[in-house]
């Protein structure tokens, strides 16, 4: 954020110049032994192109400093002509009617809200004093999102905790370098802090009834994911995504220099973990501002070669405007493209078409429910772009639980019979607890053939694949999912139904 942010410019980021070091060591091949790999990386078929708003939604709470609707939108607006899916929102907890402000004006854009916020205590902005602790911060997460349901929307991302580690708490409780001998009890409360704020956001909005909401996103400085103890294994399993707050290219002015430092950043926290990376701030130039013609260079040459990574899984571009990376020039509102914003929006786009490639059977990208209906404890089915796995929409399956229920279609099921191969894939919210999915075919002469029953990991999208027996004769009557839930209801997305070995 913005006080944070330019600190990390500093090189005084969190860890000091400890983390610094660190850095240094990945970026030359001198690597942390590596932990048993958590799953192989593989493209991503989401992607978040987002542009952040902080040094204004964040650096104008107070009262006195709040801008008008008209900033606002004037703000928005240049920033949504960049082709993002995500605009993000800083502001403190203690400003809600102002955070909504922000939030009514990037829905009116058709796009998605980024929540990068916490309360003026937690790092003690705004004249705030005195320590808060993470048991205090979990109590208000708790309490803040009770208080303002109507701000989240499935889709959205919600940091629980944009770069925890800057909180006054941990250097006051465990001394400096408090991460330099990890493991130690401090990195052990912080890994249980980033586990816990992640559960309480993600029960939270399941009590109020919102689902889809991407709560397992937590920046951090590299160094959390580069030193060799710094994250627990449980934590990587719990959020499944690595999100990295990065300016490895800081004062660098030739373009091939600082495409080949951003890449070897991603293959050494890649090579540790085997898992997406989203990159949660990265902006050009820093610390001080620079030529457009080198900003609109070496950041051309960044998205070139970053446009090659598979496990990339997206980039909040810092800042939109006001800094020495901003990618909008002007004041007051007045706001006009820097070169760079072509290359930005046009890096974006690349990104979004790959990521919205769906050819699949049924893929849902048409608006409508393609002929599918429930039954049982299947309340509703509706097509959504909130949550997708492959293109831009999929189906939401809204269910009562806990029992039994499914989701059938007759038509288009030509060319299916035995030995056809489905792939699907499901995601089921962590708040439903332990539900069990089948996919099955009624063949012509009426017999149901089902696949083994799956029990997909909470809040992921899981891999289904059914190779029909050789016995099932065309044409297919049916094809279908059954559902058993054992917890409450919720809403379950199913995306991508196609003939053919499963991807991703």
């Amino acid at each position: 954020m913005a006080t944070r942010a330019h600190a990390w410019i500093r090189g005084v980021r969190g860890r000091s110049r400890f983390l610094v070091i660190c850095l240094l060591l990945s970026q030359w091949g001198v690597l942390p032994p590596s932990p048993a790999p958590v799953a192989a990386a593989v493209s991503v078929p989401w992607f978040a192109a987002s542009i952040d708003t902080m040094k204004e939604s964040m650096d104008t709470d107070a009262i006195q400093a709040q801008l008008s609707d008209t900033r606002i939108a004037a703000t928005v607006n240049a920033i949504a002509r960049l082709n993002p899916n995500y605009i993000t929102v800083d502001t403190f907890w203690e400003y809600p009617s102002y955070t909504e402000r922000w939030v009514n004006t990037i829905r009116a854009t058709g796009r998605h809200v980024w929540f990068r916020m916490h309360p003026s205590q937690w790092e003690d902005d705004n004249g705030t004093t005195g320590i808060m602790t993470p048991s205090q911060y979990e109590q208000g997460l708790r309490a803040y999102i009770l208080a303002h349901p109507s701000f989240f929307k499935p889709g959205d991302i919600l940091d629980p905790c944009p770069e925890a580690s800057n909180a006054p708490y941990w250097n006051v409780t465990y001394g400096g370098g408090w991460g330099h001998g990890a493991p130690d009890p401090g990195t052990r409360e912080f890994n249980a802090f980033l586990r816990d704020t992640t559960n309480i956001a993600d029960t939270t909005l399941h009590s109020l009834g919102i689902y889809g909401v991407i709560t397992t996103v937590h920046s951090l400085n590299p160094f959390w994911y580069l030193s060799p103890h710094a994250l627990e294994p449980a934590t990587i399993a719990r959020l499944r995504l690595i999100t990295i707050d990065d300016y490895v290219d800081s004062g660098i002015t030739n373009p091939a220099a600082a495409a080949d430092v951003r890449l070897k950043q991603l293959t050494s926290i890649e090579r540790r973990w085997h898992l997406p990376i989203l990159i949660g701030e990265m902006g050009y130039p820093t610390p001080s501002q620079g030529s457009d013609a080198t900003q609109a260079a070496v950041l051309q040459a960044e998205f070139r070669a970053m446009a090659t990574v598979p496990y990339l899984a997206g980039v909040n571009y810092w800042a939109a405007v006001l800094a020495s990376s901003s990618i909008l020039a002007g004041s007051s509102g007045d706001w006009i493209q820097r070169p760079a914003a072509g290359v930005l929006a046009a890096f974006f786009t690349k990104q979004a078409q790959k990521a919205y490639l769906d050819g699949a059977r049924y893929n849902w990208e048409q608006g409508t429910t393609q002929g599918w209906s429930g039954s049982g404890i299947v309340t509703s089915l509706a097509t959504t772009r909130s949550l997708t796995y492959r293109g831009h929409s999929s189906l939401a399956v809204t269910m009562s639980g806990p029992g039994t229920g499914g989701i059938v279609t007759g038509k288009t099921l030509a060319a299916l019979a035995g030995g056809s191969t489905l792939t699907t894939h499901i995601l089921v919210p962590s708040g439903m607890g332990a539900t069990t999915v089948q996919l099955f075919v009624v063949d012509a002469n009426g017999k149901t053939f089902s696949s083994a029953g799956s029990n997909p990991a909470p809040a992921a999208w899981t891999g289904l694949t059914f190779t029909l027996p050789g016995l099932v004769q065309a044409p297919l009557q049916r094809l279908g999912f059954s559902f058993i839930v054992r917890g409450s209801g919720g809403v379950v997305f199913v995306d991508s139904i196609g003939d053919g070995p499963a991807s991703g």
